[in-house]
């Protein structure tokens, strides 16, 4: 699995081989996640996907 496919999964919420750690975007992008969060700003975003991404790892280490 490549990195884009990796992002486009984690977004997706399907499978992926790894969890990502570091992601690098374009301001177009950042606005895209933000919208794709409902954030109105880059703190809120952030917060929101670091919640999503902890809810996540639980899940999948507590297996």
């Amino acid at each position: 699995m490549d990195p884009r496919q990796r992002i486009l999964n984690i977004l997706q919420r399907k499978p992926v081989d790894r969890i990502p750690v570091d992601i690098w975007h374009t301001p177009e992008v950042e606005t895209d996640l933000k919208n794709y969060c409902g954030a109105s700003d880059d703190f809120e975003m952030w917060k929101k996907l670091v919640r999503s991404y902890k809810q996540n790892s639980i899940r999948i280490y507590s297996e």
